[in-house]
């Protein structure tokens, strides 16, 4: 059976500051398009800084309060029956290799998506004199990747966020994936598969035509491995979620995604499915 669209595992509300803070996008705003779009779970993902994680970094996040008490603020979150909504977060890695946040919290959250791939916070995620090559980009990103994979974590409720996205490199994203060799991938993509974590498909509306299927490379990669895959739409604002639907059922029919290749997590926390009456 093929890849069904029945949950989004990666929403920001108006509290994350990428999200320009915007009134508009609430729990109940976030849940209003789960139902009218049939999906079945939801989990809010937002950018915050757990404060029992010590960083030199960690201000860019806890000066603005974007802090696990904030995000807490949210609950309870509004349900319906016929979708479910879940309490998570996006988890950053600073430059000294720290994630945001704590076992203890981990312990506490239902979905944790972790970022390696967010390397543009210069003097944050990344140092500030990094080189701005591709090359030096593709070596640090790898590096990432297998740090992350040496952490304390619970991977079986872990996601690996927009794994190909644009922000790795801003320079020249699509040609740090492709120095990034098949045999690198197999690497990395089987320690996710073996740990359990799920790897995340959101693909950057940029990509189009041929870096579309420079991007395609890696997610090939990682289902020939085995390893399982969740939807991420990545929304900040209400206005990002239009054409989620179509683009999501774009890259299921490019990667040719059965619900075999779905996340144990999401199809074992799917609420019911809604009846569908027929005059």
């Amino acid at each position: 059976m093929k890849f069904q669209i029945d949950h989004d595992m990666h929403i920001h509300t108006f509290i994350s500051p990428c999200a320009g803070y915007d009134p508009r996008q609430t729990a109940e705003a976030i849940l209003a398009y789960g139902v009218s779009n049939d999906l079945r779970l939801l989990c809010i993902a937002d950018h915050v800084w757990d404060k029992k994680v010590p960083s030199r970094s960690q201000n860019l996040w806890l000066e603005r309060g974007i802090d696990l008490d904030r995000a807490r603020s949210l609950l309870p979150l509004p349900q319906s029956k016929y979708c479910r909504f879940l309490f998570g977060m996006e988890a950053d890695m600073d430059f000294d290799g720290n994630i945001a946040v704590s076992r203890e919290e981990m312990d506490k959250l239902d979905f944790i998506i972790f970022a390696p791939s967010h390397m543009h916070l210069g003097g944050f995620s990344v140092p500030r004199d990094l080189d701005p090559s591709a090359e030096a980009h593709k070596a640090l990103y790898l590096e990432r990747l297998h740090l992350l994979m040496e952490k304390d974590i619970p991977f079986h409720k872990a996601g690996l966020a927009h794994p190909a996205c644009p922000i790795v490199c801003e320079a020249d994203p699509v040609r740090v994936f492709d120095l990034i060799t098949d045999r690198e991938y197999e690497e990395i993509w089987t320690k996710i598969r073996d740990r359990g974590m799920g790897v995340e498909i959101n693909i950057d509306k940029r990509y189009t035509g041929e870096s579309l299927e420079h991007i395609m490379r890696p997610l090939r990669i990682a289902k020939a491995i085995g390893c399982k895959f969740y939807l991420g739409g990545d929304a900040h604002t209400p206005d990002d979620f239009r054409d989620l639907n179509s683009r999501f059922h774009k890259y299921i029919d490019i990667l040719g995604l059965t619900e075999e290749d779905k996340h144990p997590l999401v199809r074992a926390n799917l609420a019911p499915e809604a009846p569908h009456f027929s005059i």
